[in-house]
């Protein structure tokens, strides 16, 4: 409907009253939830709702929080944290963990235990996850991932999908999954492993073992003597040892 009547006045105070109409009954935006809880043997699990979600742990005051809230059941020390898991389910998730650390207070024995203290298995879709101190495990399901690791002991399993994955200091195991995946073990002695596709695997410092396992990969060991497996494909190495390399 088009109301004219002087200079435009009131046509123009019609549109804005439509328009807020609209927005006053428009459905509400969905929110993603986190769920966390603890168990009684001290094993803290978080999952998502399958919508996008985020989960930073953190410890403030001896508490573990979860987004900055207890879990369900109330306060939990964080030493008493024996470990961390969880399952984001689908969505384009972001995982922080940075804060999960000696130093905050997660000091149980058994989250020492790297990389097994920690594992989070992300679920369908492009998700983002940075690993702390304590290290541990990401298990990627499909989708364009970004993981981080740490300088303790960490595993990767990048799933379906073109991953980059960073390992950080000290040793890392990854399986990057199909897809153009960019591998970059960086600091230690790590054990890098495509599986299908162009992938880069770069061991940076410390004695790498790299294998492409099918494509046209690049297997580039950096210092330390590193040894290359090239397998199926035609495959670039720069490694001290070369098994089945082109170039």
């Amino acid at each position: 409907m088009t109301i004219v009547h002087g200079n435009g006045r009131a046509a123009v105070m019609f549109a804005g009253i439509a328009a807020a109409a609209c927005l006053l009954f428009a459905p509400p935006p969905a929110h993603a939830v986190v769920s966390s809880q603890v168990n009684g043997g001290g094993q803290l699990f978080v999952s998502g709702d399958g919508a996008s979600d985020s989960y930073a742990i953190s410890c403030v005051a001896g508490t573990v929080k979860v987004n900055g809230a207890d879990p369900s059941g109330g306060p939990t020390a964080c030493a008493a944290i024996t470990l961390l898991g969880g399952n984001t389910g689908p969505g384009d998730d972001t995982v922080d963990l940075t804060a999960v650390s000696n130093a905050a207070g997660f000091t149980n024995p058994r989250m020492q235990n790297t990389p097994f203290g920690t594992y989070i298995a992300l679920g369908e879709g492009a998700d983002v996850g940075v690993l702390g101190p304590l290290g541990g495990e990401f298990e990627g399901e499909g989708g364009n991932d970004q993981l981080t690791g740490s300088d303790n002991r960490d595993r990767f399993g990048g799933g379906p999908g073109s991953d980059t994955i960073h390992g950080r200091g000290g040793f890392d195991l990854v399986n990057s999954g199909s897809g153009n995946d960019r591998v970059f073990g960086e600091g230690g002695r790590d054990n890098l492993n495509g599986q299908g596709g162009a992938d880069l695997m770069a061991g940076g410092a410390g004695g790498d073992l790299l294998y492409g396992n099918g494509g046209n990969d690049a297997l580039l060991g950096g210092g330390g003597r590193d040894t290359a497996h090239g397998d199926r494909g035609r495959d670039r190495c720069r490694a001290e040892l070369l098994f089945n390399c082109e170039t």
